[in-house]
């Protein structure tokens, strides 16, 4: 979205939001979809620009009666009529229309522009990710019950000097088992792997060879994540994921594990069991860059 002024674009927004609304509401009352929340959201953002449209128009239908209005008065004073005006009063209309337009304006960008956007992406996605879990069972199954996740706002300075690698991870088409494919380069170069998930408990990892890696990895297009993982030398239970695709900072460990006292600073949340923050359902976000989305809210 460019701008105040761009009205095609904004008015594209607001048709889109309403077509997601409209798909998102069958799901209402449905137990752990998420679609209340995300609905009601919608709805709200689905105002507000219906507002704005209409300051908009009104605007543009002021600018249209004050042309008339000094043509008439032009054309009634040529005639040898009085010196009446409305364009004082019109005018008075179309500062209150601008006046609206711009408080309207002001919402937008303080809830729902740029970062500010992510809390309602996160409702819409958490959505998508909880009809592709499928219940609790396959919920269970992406890890959420032996894994202990936060929400940062950065990467903790105390990571430095610790051990750090990356991985590249793309799932592949298909519900049960969840498979995919990835690879890590870290100090001891570069491995290819194969991971399953299928009910309760962690994936099965295990090694893949490189020419099966290069045979799959084309088949999970749209699907992947690309993160740095840092492990800090001051804690070594936690894991401290820096997402390459999206400004997206999470902190890891097992489900038991106490945070260190130092990391409380940057926590934003808890998002333990929250399928929008589990890998797989990041990855089926297309990938977004600018300000942290723990910075912004809850990512």
């Amino acid at each position: 979205m460019a701008g105040a002024d761009d009205v095609a674009a904004i008015h594209g927004a607001r048709l889109e939001g309403k077509r997601l609304r409209y798909l998102l509401e069958p799901l209402r009352g449905v137990t752990g979809s998420g679609a209340d929340e995300a609905v009601a959201a919608l709805k709200e953002l689905q105002d507000l620009l219906g507002e704005w449209h209409d300051a908009q128009a009104a605007q543009q239908a002021l600018a249209a009666a004050l042309t008339e209005a000094a043509a008439d008065r032009a054309r009634w004073r040529g005639r040898g009529g009085g010196d009446a005006d409305y364009r004082p009063g019109l005018l008075a209309l179309e500062r209150l229309a601008a006046a609206r337009g711009a408080a309207q304006w002001s919402r937008l960008e303080e809830g729902y522009l740029g970062a500010r956007a992510t809390p309602l992406l996160d409702l819409a996605y958490a959505v998508v990710a909880a009809l592709e879990a499928r219940g609790a069972e396959a919920a269970a199954g992406a890890g959420a019950a032996t894994e202990r996740r936060l929400l940062l706002t950065a990467l903790p300075v105390e990571v430095a000097g610790g051990e750090v690698e990356e991985v590249e991870q793309g799932w592949l088409p298909g519900e049960r088992p969840r498979e995919s494919v990835g690879l890590v380069r870290s100090a001891l170069g570069e491995q290819h792997f194969r991971a399953r998930t299928g009910g309760r408990g962690p994936a099965a990892v295990e090694p893949l060879a490189r020419g099966d890696f290069e045979a799959l990895w084309p088949l999970t297009e749209g699907r992947r994540v690309a993160r740095r993982s840092h492990r800090s030398p001051a804690e070594p239970a936690w894991r401290f994921d820096e997402y390459l695709d999206r400004r997206l900072v999470l902190a890891v460990a097992e489900a038991d594990a106490p945070p260190p006292p130092w990391l409380e600073p940057l926590v934003v949340r808890e998002v333990t069991g929250e399928r929008g923050y589990a890998d797989d359902a990041l990855a089926r976000r297309p990938p977004r860059r600018g300000s942290p989305e723990g910075a912004a809210g809850p990512g």
